[in-house]
């Protein structure tokens, strides 16, 4: 059984506006976001007594105290999983839960409603398997795939696709919580291991203050040796508005992007990383466009349970609204504790 407590707190401002894009009417697409958050969380999980069913049921609360659609909005979902093996090779997934969410834009959203899913796991050898699921999950109907499958020693094939209902600010944190660092330092994801090219940050597609719809496929392939990992991502992400902020717009985004990572182990506590990564996009306010970002990245743990993180990126990208090339810089420095 876990039982816990998590704040958030996340700020995103735009320090120079002039690169805010406008409607024909002149209204922004994104707006200065902030918010503070408390998560309640309790787990339970059944022991090895059941045999070949494993159940666990989880609530968890979090209610939000920021601007935009973060104003007086909440997530609260409790629900029951289980998980029977047929065999070593194949387990069935069924779920059954209840949950409320409220966001305060334009439309207003709120949804109190059943959630459940069915799926299948496939488990080759313990770092090997295929998950897949269908459900209904934040207001609508999805399917939810996590794969990795070991080839020989040294080389990996991850592939991901899921669909959510998050804000941009949200995703910051959502994407602290799904990635999780390897027994090397390097960050990568929670559930498949699959390495993690950009895991705090993604300038892919426009930053915009409402709520969406955000559907993300990826497919990976990793090679590793002694004291280095080399991973090729390709990735294809689209975003559907769902409720935007008072005063601002909103538009549909997509994009696919290829990227490619180099992980390199300095010390046994320091990982040092660099990746490469060029993607094109298609939007209605921006129009066509491309993007291409390097960074570099530094994670060291400082003592047991406790890694920090520095990243620097930088990013040119065009489209047919602007004229010429814009450029950003991105430093983010974390911590991350585990107990």
């Amino acid at each position: 059984m876990q039982v816990g407590y998590a704040f958030q707190s996340v700020t995103e401002d735009t320090r120079d506006t002039s690169g805010v894009f406008l409607t024909p009417s002149g209204q922004p697409y994104y707006s200065d976001q902030s918010f503070t958050a408390h998560e309640f969380y309790a787990v339970v999980r059944t022991g090895e007594n059941f045999g070949r069913l494993a159940m666990e049921a989880r609530g968890i609360s979090t209610d939000y105290n920021g601007s935009g659609v973060l104003d007086g909005a909440y997530r609260r979902i409790a629900a029951v999983e289980a998980r029977y093996a047929i065999n070593r090779l194949v387990a069935i997934l069924g779920e059954i839960g209840y949950e409320e969410q409220k966001y305060n834009g334009i439309p207003p959203f709120h949804i109190s409603e059943p959630v459940w899913s069915a799926g299948v796991r496939l488990s080759f050898s313990p770092d090997s398997f295929i998950t897949a699921r269908y459900g209904r999950h934040d207001g609508f109907n999805s399917a939810r795939l996590d794969a990795v499958l070991s080839v020989g020693g040294r080389t990996r094939i991850f592939a991901n696709y899921s669909e959510s209902l998050t804000t941009s600010a949200q995703r910051s944190v959502d994407l602290l919580s799904t990635t999780t660092l390897d027994e090397l330092g390097n960050p990568v994801d929670a559930i498949t291991g699959a390495p993690s090219v950009l895991p705090f940050s993604n300038s892919l597609l426009g930053i915009q203050s409402g709520l969406m719809r955000v559907r993300s496929g990826s497919a990976s392939i990793s090679q590793n040796w002694d004291r280095d990992t080399f991973t090729l991502t390709f990735l294809r992400e689209e975003r559907s508005p769902v409720s935007i902020e008072p005063g601002t717009s909103a538009a549909r985004q997509s994009g696919t992007s290829g990227s490619i990572s180099w992980a390199h182990i300095l010390t046994p506590d320091t990982t040092a990383i660099g990746f490469l990564q060029y993607g094109s996009f298609d939007s209605p306010a921006y129009g066509n466009g491309d993007v291409y970002t390097i960074g570099a990245s530094l994670v060291t743990e400082l003592m047991p349970g406790l890694a920090a993180t520095v990243q620097l990126t930088t990013s040119s990208r065009s489209d047919d609204t602007s004229g010429g090339r814009s450029l950003q810089n991105t430093v983010i420095a974390g911590l991350r504790k585990t107990f």
